[in-house]
């Protein structure tokens, strides 16, 4: 395909591996951390804003970023819901750590191939879209249900993937990491 794949089209009918799901994170969280080091917040995170060309997945699609300086934040309030930070969703003020937020759900979704926060989602992720659970249901689900992903197989592999999704998916953004420290565990 001339322009790459999207992520969510190569993850539809394949059940990933740990390995495999590391590989991807790896190189989403290294194009983030190259953004966040220029001071750019990408603000749109989602499966479809991610490409597979060859052998890397990229991110694309910046018509929502912004470039603002790590002390610094914005009220803007950008992005697609299920991807949205809770800072973003309540319309305060947010910097970088949306966007960890997003890398969560996205990393979340390539381990149970599901939405964290879509509870009548079928299992399939072509089918998990805000058109199976109410927007308001997003909503109440992002600000106030915690997801704690278990390390049920007790593999390095796992611990540091679910590790990822429950540091990216804090409530609070001052709890979740940066995107260097992110880079260092995978």
């Amino acid at each position: 395909q001339k322009g790459g794949e999207s992520l969510k089209s190569y993850i539809e009918n394949l059940n990933l591996s740990f390995d495999e799901v590391l590989t991807i994170s790896s190189q989403i969280a290294n194009g983030l951390k190259c953004l966040h080091s220029l001071g750019i917040i990408h603000r749109d995170i989602k499966l479809e804003n991610i490409v597979h060309t060859s052998n890397e997945f990229r991110l694309i699609d910046f018509g929502l970023s912004t470039i603002i300086s790590s002390s610094e934040s914005t009220l803007d309030s950008y992005g697609t819901i299920t991807y949205m930070s809770p800072e973003i969703i309540k319309k305060e003020k947010y910097n970088n750590k949306a966007d960890i937020w997003s890398f969560g759900v996205v990393v979340y979704i390539l381990l149970k191939k599901r939405l964290p926060f879509c509870e009548n989602c079928n299992n399939e992720i072509g089918l998990c879209d805000s058109t199976h659970t109410s927007t308001l249901d997003i909503v109440y689900n992002i600000l106030n249900r915690a997801i704690n992903v278990k390390n049920e197989s007790n593999t390095k592999k796992e611990k540091t993937l679910a590790n990822i999704v429950n540091t990216c998916l804090e409530k609070t953004s001052e709890k979740r990491e940066e995107i260097n420290v992110i880079c260092d565990w995978i």
